[in-house]
C-alpha cells in the first residue's frame, strides 16, 4: 500500500514558521516525522526510477548494434615490469651483525720456574 506524501507537500508550501508548527499540531505529526517521510518519499522515487530502468533494459534485446552504441570496454593493459616485494637476494653480501656481544674470555697462563 503506497504511502500518502501529500502532507509533506502542504508543509513545504507553508513559508511562515508559526503556521508550519500550527499545521504540524493540526495533523498530529512532528518535524522528525516530516523529515523521515521526506527520506521515504525520495527512496520510493529512486526505487521507482530504478525499476523503470530495469524494465526498459529487459525489454530491449541485446544485439551487436546495441553493444556498439555502448562502446567497447577495454581492459587496462598490465605492465610487463612489475615491482614486487619479496625476500631479499640470498647471494647479496650482508653486513655482519652479531645478535649478542661476544663474551670476554680470560686466559690464565701460569709458568712455574
Amino acid at each position: 500500500m503506497p504511502e500518502d506524501f501529500s502532507h509533506i507537500d502542504l508543509y513545504d508550501s507553508i513559508e511562515e514558521p508559526e503556521l508550519r508548527s500550527e499545521f504540524l499540531d493540526a495533523i498530529g505529526k512532528t518535524l522528525p516525522y516530516i523529515k523521515s517521510a521526506r527520506r521515504r518519499r525520495e527512496a520510493a522515487r529512486c526505487a521507482a526510477a530504478e525499476q523503470k530502468k530495469t524494465t526498459e533494459r529487459s525489454e530491449v534485446p541485446v544485439t551487436a548494434a546495441s553493444r556498439r552504441k555502448r562502446g567497447i570496454r577495454r581492459r587496462r593493459p598490465t605492465s610487463t615490469r612489475k615491482s614486487t616485494t619479496g625476500p631479499r637476494n640470498r647471494n647479496a653480501p650482508r653486513p655482519r651483525i652479531r645478535r649478542s656481544p661476544s663474551r670476554r674470555r680470560i686466559i690464565l697462563i701460569i709458568i712455574e720456574l
